[in-house]
């Protein structure tokens, strides 16, 4: 057990000796750990904001059996295109 605690204390001991170890451990990770986080957080509230204020588009068939629907999705700021199409050809746009 006294070797190993000698190695151990020699280890710390050195550890407090190098600047560059003691330089990286006390000031750049307390300092650039928050500064991350920071531009971490920055950046997904830019990219929900973002996402937020651009309208989205919504192709609807058979608009006139839903009017209280579309006024709700207009109001929400939903860019409504009615689009004509028979079954067959809505069948294949869906598999599309």
């Amino acid at each position: 057990m006294s070797h190993l605690s000698t190695v151990f204390f020699k280890e710390i001991r050195d550890n407090f000796r190098d600047r560059r170890t003691m330089l990286s451990a006390l000031v750049f990770g307390p300092l650039f750990g928050p500064v991350m986080f920071a531009v971490l957080i920055s950046m997904t509230l830019k990219q929900a904001t973002d996402s937020k204020t651009q309208p989205l588009e919504l192709a609807v068939i058979g608009a006139d059996y839903a009017p209280s629907l579309l006024h709700y999705l207009e109001s929400e700021d939903t860019e409504i295109e009615p689009i004509e199409l028979t079954t067959d050809e809505a069948v294949e746009a869906v598999k599309d």
